[in-house]
């Protein structure tokens, strides 16, 4: 699928409106395979840019799936926006109900009237090949498409190297099951995320489109979080709600400054209700005054005082509100996750928490298990006022969020217990995950 200038996008409201035909249903008299005709609808268009009008156009080799047949395309040279669609294999489309469902880089069942919009799409240079979804439904051979999402047209300027490009939202879903009926395409899945897939693609200075297709909507909080190829992140999110209406494609440009994201994968559950939260890739370190996170997760960091815990600026460490877990969270988060005591990762000792649903034996190399989200908490020692670090590799003590302490060592995990007065302890941050 490729476009000229602008896209038209229509309303999933009118996705079943005006496309039912008389005609043959069972395949032609010569045995020869049904042939099917697709158009891309285009009676107006919803959005200008320079005020020149687009269109849709179809791909040779563009595959449309009819009733869970796959067809290709071939376009009318005369006018691409409409194609003939023949079998890819010996199967043809059968009439469900007596009539055909058609649809375009998105699955559907319709058997159950329902489908999944993918929760990852691929970006292809100057097309929109499996990014813009569409439907159809007709009681013919002639099939008009229909939009399905909205799209958003991402500019990014610059030279990095882009990996993807990934939209959450605090209230609504993004991609997954779905379902139409006479008032539109309705997500019924609590999957929240889409990501377009940007295979490496190199910015430029007047900078490259990333399109990506979204669903009508008013979205709260919508978050745009690039990655480039380094692993470094940009993101941004909307101060309250975006609103995305049908028949419509919103350019937004960027230049994103890209930051190491110091956060390990994994999510863990904190609490009964469903709150979870990203640990950052290391220890809090303290020198000179200023605030910096480990190199790696094994780095023991600073012990800090009660004091100089409570003067902490979380801000100064990262500009996404991190902070640490409470006795509470840390013993829900214990109860409800795999750990290892006192495994020992590089000559380090400590605990490592391993996201459920991660295959893992006391074997599995520390690399792999960091790869899927493990985090390392480690045995990082403690002091008393002024004297020297005792219990390095043998035991660690954290703060926590009501100044108490989540301590351990090779026989035991202690949440809760009182700090004394003098002790100095280590700190470990979390961010919450917004879902």
């Amino acid at each position: 699928m490729r476009h000229s200038g602008i896209i038209l996008l229509f309303a999933a409201a009118a996705l079943l409106a005006g496309c039912a035909k008389d005609g043959n249903l069972k395949g032609t008299a010569n045995g020869e395979p049904t042939i099917f005709t697709a158009t891309v609808a285009g009676t107006k268009t919803a959005l200008s840019v320079e005020g020149a009008a687009g269109k849709l156009a179809w791909e040779e080799g563009d595959e449309i799936s009819i009733n869970g047949v796959a067809y290709v395309a071939t376009p009318d040279p005369e006018n691409p926006a409409r194609a003939t669609l023949a079998p890819k294999g010996a199967e043809e489309a059968e009439p469900v109900g007596g009539k055909y469902y058609a649809t375009y880089a998105c699955e559907f069942d319709a058997a159950e009237q329902s489908g999944v919009l993918p929760a990852v799409q691929v970006y292809n240079e100057n097309s929109l090949a499996g990014v813009a979804p569409m439907f159809a439904v007709s009681t013919s051979t002639e099939l008009s498409f229909e939009n399905m999402c909205s799209l958003l047209e991402i500019t990014l300027k610059g030279d990095a190297e882009i990996a993807g490009i990934t939209l959450s939202s605090g209230n609504l879903p993004l991609s997954g099951e779905f379902i139409i009926d006479e008032e539109g395409l309705f997500l019924t899945e609590e999957a929240t995320s889409v990501t377009l897939d940007c295979g490496g693609t190199k910015l430029v200075p007047d900078g490259v489109s990333f399109y990506v297709a979204v669903p009508a909507g008013s979205y709260w909080q919508l978050k745009i979080v690039v990655t480039d190829t380094d692993g470094k992140v940009w993101k941004i999110v909307t101060p309250s709600y975006a609103e995305v209406e049908g028949n419509k494609i919103y350019p937004l440009t960027f230049s994103p400054e890209f930051e190491e994201d110091i956060f390990v994968s994994g999510e863990y559950a904190v609490n009964a209700q469903g709150g979870k939260v990203r640990f950052v890739k290391g220890n809090l370190v303290c020198e000179n005054g200023a605030y910096s996170i480990a190199a790696s997760q094994t780095g023991a960091g600073s012990l800090f005082s009660a004091n100089e815990f409570g003067a902490i600026d979380p801000k100064a460490v990262s500009s996404e509100p991190v902070r640490t877990l409470s006795a509470e969270e840390w013993d829900y988060l214990l109860k409800n996750t795999d750990k290892v005591k006192l495994f020992e990762v590089e000559g380090h000792s400590g605990v490592i928490l391993i996201p459920n649903g991660v295959d893992y034996t006391t074997e599995t190399a520390w690399s792999i298990l960091e790869e899927n989200g493990a985090v390392f908490i480690p045995a990082a020692g403690y002091a008393y006022g002024d004297s020297a670090v005792c219990g390095q590799n043998e035991g660690g003590s954290y703060w926590t969020a009501g100044g108490n302490c989540f301590d351990f060592d090779a026989c035991s995990i202690y949440v809760g217990s009182d700090a004394p007065a003098t002790i100095r302890q280590s700190v470990r941050f979390v961010v919450d995950v917004k879902e």
